[in-house]
């Protein structure tokens, strides 16, 4: 079941990989336990929420700003909103879930309050459950190289992705 309806474009249209320990993807589902209840924020195409369902057994329900990407996730989420997250709607329509996992896979560097987010979120973990997040690296080797050479080259994909309005290091996404 899809809910709700934003723009289109299908950016993050890839497959999940050869899951090996260079996707940050291995270590979310890693640490995923087979026929768990997961919110997948941000589930893109629906490559995770692919691999959760058939490879985990998960009841898996996503949120997904782009109509294009949410249209091949459906298949593989329970039920599917259409939405911006930093909007709030899915808090409503998901009120009365407690899901085992939350996923924020490679979403936080794309909100503008990313910790308000998280802090709404919680409401909707079980009492033992998750949540899982993925961001890139702004310390990354290959940022700090490019920095010596006086480079910081915004990219339609990747570290520098032009649409990553926050950046992060270890230390900044625990604080």
């Amino acid at each position: 079941m899809i809910h709700g309806f934003v723009m289109s474009g299908m950016k993050y249209d890839f497959d999940f990989g050869g899951m090996t320990e260079d996707n940050s993807l291995f270590h979310i589902v890693n640490r995923i336990r087979k026929n768990s209840s997961v919110l997948e924020f941000g589930c893109a195409n629906g490559r995770m929420t692919r691999y959760l369902k058939e490879n985990l057994n998960c009841d898996v329900r996503a949120i997904e700003i782009n109509a294009d990407a949410a249209q091949h996730a459906a298949s593989f989420a329970k039920e599917l909103l259409i939405a911006d997250v930093e909007e709030l709607s899915w808090l409503e329509h998901f009120d009365g879930y407690e899901f085992d996992y939350l996923t924020f896979a490679d979403v936080l560097e794309h909100l503008k309050d990313p910790k308000i987010i998280l802090s709404e979120a919680k409401k909707l973990l079980s009492s033992e459950g998750s949540i899982l997040i993925s961001i890139p690296n702004i310390a990354h080797n290959s940022i700090i190289m490019n920095l010596i050479d006086d480079e910081f080259d915004y990219q339609e994909i990747g570290l520098l992705d032009k649409t990553h309005i926050r950046f992060f290091t270890y230390k900044s996404l625990l604080s």
